[in-house]
C-alpha cells in the first residue's frame, strides 16, 4: 500500500507532475484524469484509492518510469496484488451498506467529484456518480424528479394562464 501511496504523491506533490499526468491520462482516453490520493478519513478510502490506482496503472507506469525508475520497478513488481485488494475492498463496499454521511463526506473531499460537479449541470453530474454513490442517488433522484415535475406543472400552469388572459381580452 505504501508503493500506491508514493506513486500517487510523486505525481500530485507538483503542479507540473500533475498537469502532465492529466495530459498524460487525457491523450490514453482514460476514463479519470486526476489520481484520488489516500486518505486514513475511512477505510473505504483505501479501496477507492487502491481501484482508481489499478483502474490507471498503465498510464501510471508509463509516467513514472522516467521520473523515478525504483518505483516503476516496485510497483510492476505488486501490479497482482494492487488488483487482487482493489477488487477485495469493491467486494468489501458491495456487500455493506453505508450511511449517507460517509457518501457526502467522501464526495465532498473526493476532487474528481468535484472537477465533475464543476463542469457539469447537476443533473448530469447524479447520473454520472449514481453507481459510485448509490445511497446518496436514491435521495438525490427523488429531488430532481421532484424539481421537474414541479417545473412542467408551473409551465403548464402558466401556459393556461396566459391562454385564459388572451382569452378574456
Amino acid at each position: 500500500m505504501q508503493n500506491v501511496i508514493n506513486s500517487g504523491n510523486k505525481i500530485k506533490a507538483k503542479s507540473l507532475n500533475d498537469r502532465l499526468f492529466r495530459h498524460l491520462c487525457h491523450d490514453n482516453v482514460e476514463d479519470f484524469e486526476r489520481l484520488i490520493l489516500h486518505t486514513e478519513v475511512r477505510w473505504q478510502s483505501k479501496g477507492n484509492c487502491l481501484t482508481h490506482i489499478y483502474n490507471l496503472f498503465q498510464t501510471i507506469l508509463e509516467f513514472l518510469q522516467p521520473l523515478d525508475k525504483q518505483l516503476y520497478d516496485e510497483l510492476q513488481k505488486i501490479e497482482t496484488n494492487i488488483a487482487y485488494l482493489a477488487n477485495i475492498f469493491k467486494n468489501l463496499m458491495k456487500y455493506t451498506k453505508f450511511p449517507i454521511e460517509e457518501e457526502l463526506l467522501e464526495v465532498k473531499h473526493n476532487e474528481e467529484v468535484k472537477l465533475v460537479f464543476k463542469h457539469n449541470e447537476y443533473e448530469l453530474f447524479w447520473l454520472k456518480q449514481k453507481t459510485m454513490y448509490p445511497q446518496l442517488w436514491k435521495k438525490v433522484e427523488l429531488l430532481i424528479m421532484a424539481l421537474l415535475s414541479t417545473y412542467l406543472v408551473e409551465k403548464n400552469f402558466s401556459a393556461v394562464q396566459q391562454l385564459l388572459t388572451k382569452l378574456r381580452n
